[in-house]
């Protein structure tokens, strides 16, 4: 029996055709049988497709899984599952047998067809609290594919979480290379020489420096479509840098390259000198009567393996380069022949590379840098190219280098947090390896930066001891307190939520994606972390290490850091924890939310979900297939059968199981004349026949009695609900199948058979049956889902909108046949079967508040389960050879494990309710409110945090109604299309509250216009609509991009606006000049100019005895535009050099000055 059926998030909807629940279907299809009258139908299935999915909880909206799967909102690829389900501890397996077990249940989730053959076990590391850590590579035919890793971590028995990245099993013919390893690291070789300097050997007795070449699989998308047989190659141009190539195996296509130099800060300069002048005591080592700054003394180091002075296993060498230019490096070893007499540069970095490892080595219990006690080896006296001091320390997979400094910087080796950062870079590389690019690269140099200030914890600044004065505004290159540390022009600026996140290309120019920019996001939720009163440093850093080692991989974005650093907190200080509750409220504030749209602490949920029980005596209803009729008795003592008596209440037949009232006052059923009718359970069991259709197959009706529900007999998709305080008012719900991942189909539901009311009188729980094509066949399966018929707040019909028990189910499995607890109303049972085991059927209990779920009983028959008045037992048909008989099993206090063995309780009957005649207080719904505060203009390409409370004080979620943007979680993200945008803010209600919703609106602006001259006009720019201003006043119909100014002049200005009424700010004004038309003469002196407009040539007649000096031609703006000192042979202006448009001619002349408009067209 696979009990995986339940728990799992089923990728795969479909199931083998089930034989057995094929008594479920309908005994005829005679649609000559339908109900009378007319009904008005609702699909909430329309509602649904442009409707957010709001997910369920409770009876009414809540859903239960074995796995909770985190997917990365962009890509859509699995980051996280987590596994609730209770361990099996009657069989103890190895971690390996654990992992087997689970890649196999969720390798659909993962899209894996052979997780044995594709997922390989690359380390497993059992951590001081006893869990058990495994790292797996993915693969192809034995190829890796490059950022397919995951983690699994397991204990008591039972795999707790898997995360990381993979990728859906490639379509891959072959995985043959078509050119080879040599011809693709020629072409890397001759690509990086076109902007690096090559150096031919840079391999020496002390430092090996080798290219690298390992044949991968690599998807040139996130989404994983295109897949790529790839060399993956590592070259080492010169002692400085070292860079990763892509090279198509089959093409030589260059697919990508990134410089994988983890330098301190790449995009910027600096200089430095000395150390602090402070006496350090550093292990050197003695050999051959010269003193070597050799550290053996540290518990790593390995003297059997080890050749002295070159080659030290396990311990700390310094070496010097000499200041030899990096294109042509000289390594020797630093050496006093005395002992005593050393430069300060190598004391300084022989000694912070000791205080480092006693770092690890004491916090983490690491062995140094990768774990297995590697040398560490520190480079002094790195010169840059030209054999001057280099602005810069790095790590590039081998060794840190430490520059003297030119400019900005000090000699870097004095600076103990800068030891600290290169080293964590050699600790990041041997764990997450995380890829030197764009977030993944931010994410390795927020944790150099992390570990770094860890290492040096003093302050929360990096590089503060080797800046020089003047160099960076705040003193520091970072700050992990205030990464913005000015202004995003000052030298060490860094964005410090994700609303700052620069998006920069992938290229060395624009810092691999912004690796020492963005990094500035993480370390600052860091800080807040490490300084939050229920965490401090001492808890932070171990949480964050154990999320470098434990969680994180290759391709690792900041929202892996985000779920990596939750689950480590989890694991160490519990999942309700201050420190887990800090985690998740750190990264809320940077704006990196859960992918899940669970940001920050969650409120609890104060809904009671207990109902009182029901004091009234205890009954039984059943029926007898034999006699085709049903009985009542009274229960006195369920074990003492043969003490009950029985009574005859109808001999109607039974098409289905009987549904009753809470109250216990009524019964109805469907008879065999496929009517549904109503039966007194009191007094003398009056019958009232309700239809006469003949097309009834089954009915429930609700708690309270006020409604009813119908099934035909007919197969069809629909449920039939009448309102019996409303002249019995029906209405119909069609059936369907919500999808809850776009593009995907469940399949059609055909019927459903078996149903039940929930206690709060909205929505009936019922199972169907389902077909779905696909390429093996017709494939069909049970399931249950939960449908929304009555809002008791508006005292109608609800919207019909569905939601699944499970979300999906594995093939050849099927629920059905719901039943709800008595007193309990998240505690369901239900019938499930395999084609697994086709002879058996089991009965389940879920238990959906507290994610539980058992299996109470083994049966041969589906059982038509229910529970007892004080849900201590379970009730349920099953067969003795050929008789049809009533069982029940008692139950535990959590109501879905049993409790001793099943016994037979009544023989000859099926469809047992066991019901009690008593009244209670049913739960009833109140009406909750959101508030919601005004929202004011934004900009666009923003992020912001949406702050909305519900007077329930239940979670609020939020949805996009219209407009450019975008929510996870309560983060907003704007697009760049300004106009408004409409967001709802709602909480989905649940059994003891109805849902409500409020909505703000505000505007994405626009960005501010500006005015230019362009001839007489003026232009505006930077918009697509806009409104004019003159004198701050909008102009009536002045919205044109170009306009021509009054002749009245004034000032002019205008906004961007958008169509649904956005408007930017007002732009800077224009002055515009009044003017006088060329048709108005001046009264002392008569001029004419002609003709006006004019094309290229403007004549002019000026009065006798007036003399010409010189004209000027204004724009409207005021503005310059042409001068000329003379006329031509006719008296006459070349105006062809103006654009066309409007201008202010002015003239000056012997008896004064004139001014006219003119027109150049």
């Amino acid at each position: 029996m696979r009990l995986t059926f339940i728990l799992l998030l089923f990728i795969t909807t479909s199931t083998l055709a089930q034989k057995g629940f094929e008594r479920k279907h309908k005994s005829t299809a005679d649609k000559s049988h339908k109900p009378t009258g007319d009904f008005l139908e609702i699909q909430g299935e329309k509602i649904d497709k442009n409707a957010r999915q709001l997910g369920t909880k409770g009876l009414s909206t809540k859903l239960i899984s074995k796995y909770k799967v985190t997917k990365d909102p962009e890509t859509g690829r699995i980051l996280m599952i987590e596994n609730f389900s209770k361990p099996d501890n009657k069989t103890r397996l190895s971690a390996q047998a654990l992992a087997t077990n689970f890649l196999a249940e969720v390798k659909t989730t993962l899209q894996i067809q052979d997780p044995n053959q594709e997922l390989v076990v690359q380390a497993t590391e059992i951590d001081a609290i006893g869990m058990t850590h495994m790292q797996l590579q993915q693969k192809y035919k034995n190829v890796p594919i490059y950022g397919g890793e995951i983690w699994l971590h397991s204990r008591d028995n039972k795999i707790e979480t898997l995360n990381g990245r993979n990728f859906a099993t490639p379509k891959m013919a072959s995985v043959q290379p078509q050119i080879s390893e040599a011809k693709a690291m020629e072409l890397a070789m001759a690509d990086v020489a076109k902007k690096s300097i090559v150096q031919k050997d840079i391999s020496n007795s002390f430092i090996k420096q080798d290219h690298a070449s390992e044949l991968m699989i690599y998807h040139t998308d996130e989404k994983g479509l295109d897949a790529r047989l790839t060399y993956y190659l590592t070259i080492r141009p010169n002692i400085l840098e070292r860079w990763v190539y892509f090279i198509d195996a089959n093409s030589g296509e260059i697919l990508k390259k990134f410089n994988h130099t983890c330098a301190l800060d790449g995009p910027f300069t600096a200089s430095a000198k000395d150390l602090n002048n402070v006496t350090r005591t550093v292990n050197i080592q003695q050999f051959g009567g010269t003193y070597y700054m050799i550290d053996t003394q540290r518990p790593m180091y390995n003297k059997a393996t080890s050749k002295l002075p070159d080659n030290p296993i396990g311990g700390i060498l310094t070496i010097d380069a000499k200041n030899t230019p990096s294109n042509n490096t000289k390594y020797s070893h630093v050496v006093s022949s005395t002992g005593t007499s050393w430069n300060a540069n190598s004391v300084s970095a022989h000694y912070n590379a000791g205080l480092c490892y006693d770092y690890y080595r004491t916090k983490f219990n690491r062995n140094s840098l990768d774990g297995k006690g590697s040398t560490v080896i520190s480079v002094i006296n790195i010169a840059d190219e030209d054999g001057k001091g280099m602005d810069n320390a790095y790590w590039n997979g081998a060794f840190m280098g430490y520059g003297n400094g030119r400019d900005a910087f000090k000699p870097l080796a004095g600076a103990l947090d800068v030891a600290g950062h290169e080293m964590t870079h050699g600790v990041v590389e041997a764990s997450a390896r995380l890829e030197y690019q764009n977030q993944s690269g931010a994410l390795n140099e927020s944790f150099a930066d992390i570990f770094g200030a860890m290492i040096d914890r003093d302050d929360w600044t990096l590089g503060e001891d080797v800046i020089k004065a003047g160099a960076y505004p705040s003193g520091a290159l970072r700050s992990l307190q205030n990464p913005n540390q000015g202004g995003t022009k000052d030298p060490g600026y860094q964005p410090k939520n994700m609303s700052q996140y620069l998006y920069l290309e992938n290229t060395e120019e624009q810092d691999n994606g912004g690796v020492h920019i963005n990094s500035g996001i993480p370390n600052q939720a860091f800080y807040l972390f490490a300084t939050n009163a229920s965490v401090g440093k001492d808890k932070a850093e171990l949480v964050y290490y154990r999320a470098l080692t434990n969680y994180l991989t290759r391709t690792s974005k900041f929202v892996d850091a985000r779920l990596a650093v939750v689950r480590a907190a989890t694991d160490l200080y519990g999942a309700n924890s201050a420190v887990v509750n800090a985690a998740k409220a750190a990264f809320d504030s940077v704006g990196i939310a859960d992918p899940s749209g669970n940001t920050g602490n969650p409120t609890p949920d104060p809904t009671p979900q207990t109902i009182p029980v029901n004091n009234g005596g205890d009954f039984v209803l059943v029926f007898d297939p034999a006699s085709d009729k049903l009985y009542t008795a009274k229960i006195n003592d369920v074990t003492k059968i043969h003490n009950i008596e029985f009574k005859l209440i109808s001999s109607s037949g039974c098409l289905s199981k009987p549904s009753v009232t809470d109250d216990g006052q009524y019964a109805y059923f469907v008879g065999k004349d496929q009517n549904i009718r109503r039966i007194a359970l009191t007094g003398t069991f009056k019958e009232d026949k309700l239809t006469s259709d003949a097309a009834w197959d089954n009915v429930a009706i609700s708690k309270d009695g006020k409604r009813v529900a119908g099934l035909t007999k007919e197969e069809e998709p629909y449920m039939y609900v009448f309102d019996l305080e409303n002249n019995n008012k029906g209405v119909k719900f069609k059936l369907y199948n919500p999808t809850y991942s776009s593009g995907v189909s469940t399949g059609e539901v055909f019927f459903a058979d078996s149903f039940e009311w929930d206690y709060s009188g909205e929505i009936i729980i019922y199972d169907a049956f389902n077909k779905l094509s696909s390429v093996s066949g017709e494939i069909d399966y049970w399931d249950v889902g939960l449908i929304r018929v009555w809002d008791a707040a508006k005292k109608t019909f609800g919207d019909g909108k569905i939601e699944k028990l499970f979300t999906d189910l594995e093939e050849g499995e099927s629920i059905g046949n719901p039943a709800l607890s008595k007193n309990n109303q998240n505690i369901i049972a239900f019938d499930y079967f395999s084609s697994d085991e086709p002879d058996v059927y089991y009965q389940i209990g879920v238990d959906i508040e507290n994610n539980d779920i058992d299996i109470i009983n083994e049966n041969n028959d589906i059982g038509y389960p229910g529970y007892t008045r004080l849900d201590d037992k379970l009730i349920f048909n099953s067969t003795n050879d050929d008789q049809e008989i009533v069982q029940y099993i008692n139950l535990q206090k959590n109501k879905i494990s049993p409790s001793g063995s099943v016994q037979t309780w009544i023989t000859d009957a099926k469809w047992a309710v066991w019901y009690a005649q008593g009244n209670r207080a049913l739960p009833t719904k109140t009406d909750q409110t959101i508030s919601f505060g005004s929202i004011t203009d934004k900009n666009p390409s923003t992020s912001f945090t949406l702050a909305a409370t519900a007077s329930s004080k239940l979670p609020v979620q939020y949805a996009v109604e219209s407009g450019d943007a975008t929510v996870n979680g309560s983060r907003i993200t704007l697009g760049s299309k300004p106009g408004k945008v409409k967001v709802q803010a709602f909480q989905v209600g649940n059994s003891q509250f109805n849902s409500a919703s409020a909505s703000q609106t505000f505007c994405v602006v626009p960005s501010t216009p500006k005015i230019t001259a362009s001839g007489g006009n003026l232009v505006a720019s930077g918009g697509t609509k806009y409104q004019w201003y003159l004198d701050g006043n909008a102009v009536n119909g002045l919205t044109q991009a170009t306009i021509t100014p009054s002749n009245a002049g004034g000032n002019y200005a205008v906004r961007s606006v958008t169509d649904d009424g956005c408007a930017s700010a007002l732009s800077t004004a224009v002055n515009v000049k009044p003017v006088v038309l060329a048709t108005e003469l001046d009264e002392n002196i008569k001029v004419s100019l002609y003709p006006n407009p004019a094309s290229d040539e403007l004549k002019i007649d000026l009065p006798a005895g007036v003399i010409f000096k010189e004209a000027t031609f204004f724009a409207p703006t005021g503005i310059r535009a042409m001068h000329a000192y003379k006329l031509s042979a006719n008296n006459s202006f070349n105006i062809s050099q103006l654009a066309k448009g409007m201008y202010v001619l002015k003239i000056e002349t012997s008896h004064g000055s004139v001014s006219r408009k003119i027109i150049r067209e």
